[in-house]
């Protein structure tokens, strides 16, 4: 009985572990993600253009709702834009949801 007790353990461990590990996609979204905040705080806006996406991007509010129109923005947008400042991305959780879908949910506050 002590050796199940202690088998039933692992198991419990490994299968918290294994779910824990985040997978290919979601270590390359957390990698683009890092990149895309740093050139914002760099305002480095040509690697900012090229991190998003080409076909636009659409912002939400915190409950979910989408509050502003597709935007597709240039490097001579962003400048124009002074979009700089100190930014800052808090508690960033990406979910691979399906192959090539990763869910990124992040809170997000700046002086811009």
């Amino acid at each position: 009985m002590k050796n199940l007790s202690m088998l039933l353990s692992l198991l419990v461990i490994f299968a918290v572990q294994v779910d824990a590990a985040p997978s290919k996609a979601e270590a390359e979204v957390s990698k683009a993600f890092t990149e895309y905040f740093q050139a914002r705080q760099k305002q480095d806006y040509k690697t900012v253009v090229a991190l998003e996406s080409k076909s636009g991007t659409m912002n939400t509010n915190s409950d979910g709702s989408f509050h502003k129109p597709l935007n597709k923005q240039s490097e001579a947008d962003w400048k124009a834009s002074q979009l700089g400042g100190t930014l800052a991305a808090y508690h960033p959780d990406f979910t691979e949801l399906a192959d090539g879908v990763v869910h990124v949910r992040f809170y997000y506050e700046g002086v811009i």
